[in-house]
């Protein structure tokens, strides 16, 4: 097993580190590029601005204020790794400065994970450059900082759409792209998923290179640790670069002090949690109010309770809602077993369901839902306004009516 463990910096010179240990790559179609920073259009008729230039020190300075799309032409160039394998130190240094441009211009439209595919832009570049994907396999832990491997593997027209129904996934996805060797996002596991790959290819004789990118957040994972002893145990050539670029989700305990303490940090989410502001945020309960105001419509008063959290159950509430009212219905963005399970074991328990009460659960559906925006999500999942709705009204016999939401 190979560890390597090089922090690249955004303006360090990127092919260094990588370019001691090169393997020898058979690309096709190998050629050379020079590129020019004064375009003003980009291939779409888009207008443009030229917010990349060099700086005396050697670094790249990018300019994020304005509005319009940067130049970037040697990234126009750039359509899939095999473009850029005899690119020089240099122009690899303007295609990480153009890339990282067009990753601010795209978030900046349609959001999406910003930080974490920033710090790796020169990482993904270098790993690009130097190994042959889709036969080498590159995993990226976590998922989300994927966005330069993507725009680097044929998929940069359909940025635009990521984390969009029918568009590109937020994360990598096999079936996207041959590219993309292991479909994850959240966290740890790459190592797990590169030693399984470097074991099937020795099995099959092949000597193509696996690589696992792991970020100093998702190292702090035991999954991660054991991981590490079985592929020293198994001796087999796994690659994994450890990406210490200081761009994790959750601040971690270094050699200099302590981070930031968890109990402080989730203290302070619960209070946002709680806040009247992030509840009205909340997908599940917009839902519910809306489905409120659809049958206040139809002379149907419809109570809407937020229980805000699982555990511990504010079981005064549950217990004066179950006396109350004729029906209750628990709404959540989960699966089976979570909120809606304890509420009808709490009910059960003390005799709440002997009576009239008629109590149903809507969870999401034990089934996988693909990507895609939110609302179109809660769609299929069958946890819209109408949904609710019209679950209300087959309780109270309406099922006509209630064919009128579905």
């Amino acid at each position: 097993m190979t560890v390597c463990g090089y922090p690249i910096a955004r303006t360090s010179t990127i092919a260094s580190p990588l370019k001691l240990h090169r393997p020898s790559i058979n690309c096709r179609n190998q050629f050379y590029v020079r590129a020019s920073a004064s375009n003003t259009s980009s291939s779409d008729g888009e207008e443009t601005k030229l917010m990349i230039k060099r700086e005396e020190d050697g670094g790249w300075k990018i300019d994020f204020s304005g509005e319009k799309k940067p130049a970037t032409p040697l990234l126009d160039t750039i359509n899939y790794p095999a473009h850029m394998k005899n690119l020089s130190t240099q122009d690899l240094e303007q295609l990480a400065a153009e890339l990282r441009a067009d990753i601010v211009y795209t978030v900046s439209k349609i959001g999406g994970h910003l930080s974490s595919s920033l710090g790796v832009v020169e990482l993904s570049v270098a790993l690009h450059h130097v190994f042959n994907t889709p036969e080498d396999k590159i995993i990226w832990d976590v998922g989300h900082q994927a966005y330069p491997h993507k725009i680097l593997t044929g998929r940069r027209s359909r940025m635009h759409t990521i984390r969009q129904t029918s568009g590109l996934a937020g994360f990598p996805k096999r079936d996207e792209s041959v590219h993309d060797a292991f479909g994850a996002g959240h966290s740890s596991t790459s190592i797990s998923a590169g030693l399984g790959m470097a074991v099937g290819r020795d099995l099959l004789g092949k000597s193509n290179h696996v690589i696992s990118v792991i970020g100093d957040g998702a190292m702090t994972a035991g999954q991660a640790y054991e991981a590490l002893n079985n592929s020293g145990y198994l001796d087999t050539n796994l690659i994994v670069v450890l990406n210490d670029n200081k761009q994790v989700s959750l601040p971690t305990a270094t050699l200099d002090g302590p981070a930031t303490p968890v109990g402080a940090l989730s203290s302070a989410l619960a209070k946002l949690q709680a806040s009247t502001k992030f509840r009205k945020l909340r997908e599940a309960a917009k839902q519910c109010l809306e489905a409120a105001e659809m049958l206040k419509s139809r002379d149907i008063a419809m109570t809407v309770a937020d229980a805000r959290f699982c555990k511990p159950l504010d079981t005064d509430l549950i217990r004066r809602l179950a006396k109350e009212h004729e029906f209750l219905i628990t709404v959540e963005e989960g699966s089976i077993g979570g909120f809606g399970s304890h509420v009808s074991q709490f009910l059960g328990l003390n005799g709440l369901l002997d009576g009239n009460l008629k109590w149903r659960a809507m969870v999401l559906p034990d089934r996988y839902i693909d990507h895609g925006a939110p609302k179109d999500q809660m769609e299929e999942a069958g946890l819209t306004s109408k949904h609710i709705s019209a679950t209300v009204l087959s309780l109270l016999g309406k099922p006509k009516e209630a064919m009128q939401f579905k």
